[in-house]
């Protein structure tokens, strides 16, 4: 039976990082990090749920006994499990004393509410594959494949080091991506953001609020907007009318172009909008009807 078939699904979201293939595994040095650093590990923990739990050894049990593989893998889908159950005391169980400590930071609420934030906005995480397992001694290294099911960059690989502890294994680092989908995750994240300030600023066209169209928007477009007297503000709404639908996002560095289907009092209107980002923030600066 191949690797993929003792798979499952389950919600999850990306993992962040990397460890590099043959270096040693072993258990960082303990410290402390701050409460946003200890959601960014878990956010990243979180693709980690398309392993299923315990369903590899009963497969195996015709073969005789299980591999320390095997009990690697085992230890994957105890942590995933625990994860997409919401269960941060099961949770802690599976890692090392250090980041068991870190997740001490949420209540049991708290976490299970995390849990439920990201699967409502990032969908399910399916795992294809354990592309390799290796054991060496007390440390090991296991990477797998899989896919989102929603908004889906294509194959993922994340990689997972194990330390064994008074016999059990333990995840003493937050799991790691490889460079190449974290640069997917990357332009896709940077593409949602391009999303979401143009329908932001279509919302507040829709409520009239010029101090957050003003605060979403830089340049030309700007200028229609900040200190002009209530009849052109009146008209420059009704110029932008109504968003239908973000057709395309295409960005180059700290520029984006967008291809946007609106609604104004005339009909349907496609038009090309050029976003800037400006100290870390996209904003909308100019504007141009393409066709009616």
């Amino acid at each position: 039976m191949s690797e993929s078939e003792n798979n499952w699904q389950a919600p999850g979201i990306p993992a962040a990082g990397r460890v590099q293939h043959g270096a040693p595994v072993g258990r960082p040095a303990p410290r402390r990090r701050g409460r946003r650093a200890v959601v960014i590990g878990v956010v990243s923990l979180l693709v980690l749920a398309g392993i299923g739990a315990g369903t590899y050894f009963p497969v195996r049990a015709h073969l005789g006994r299980p591999t320390e593989e095997d009990h690697v893998r085992a230890a994957v889908r105890s942590a995933t499990a625990a994860l997409q159950d919401g269960d941060i005391g099961q949770l802690r169980s599976a890692f090392c004393a250090e980041y068991s400590e870190e997740l001490s930071q949420f209540s049991p609420g708290q976490f299970a509410a995390l849990i439920r934030l990201d699967n409502n906005k990032n969908g399910r995480f399916t795992i294809d594959a354990f592309d390799t397992v290796e054991v060496s001694g007390d440390r090991a290294r296991a990477t797998v494949s899989g896919h989102m099911d929603r908004g889906d960059i294509g194959a993922q690989h994340t990689s997972f080091a194990l330390t064994r502890i008074n016999g059990d294994w333990r995840l003493c680092k937050w799991p790691e991506d490889d460079p190449a989908t974290k640069a997917r995750q990357e332009q896709a994240a940077a593409e949602q953001a391009v999303r979401d300030v143009v329908t932001k600023f279509y919302n507040a066209v829709a409520d009239r609020d010029r101090e957050r169209l003003a605060a979403l928007s830089d340049g030309p477009v700007a200028q229609t907007i900040v200190g002009t007297p209530p009849d052109q503000f009146a008209r420059t709404l009704r110029d932008w009318g109504t968003l239908e639908s973000v057709d395309e996002v295409v960005i180059r560095s700290d520029s984006a172009t967008v291809t946007v289907t609106g609604k104004d009092r005339d009909g349907r209107y496609v038009a090309e909008l050029t976003l800037e980002r400006i100290f870390g923030e996209w904003k909308l600066s100019d504007s141009a009807e393409i066709s009616r």
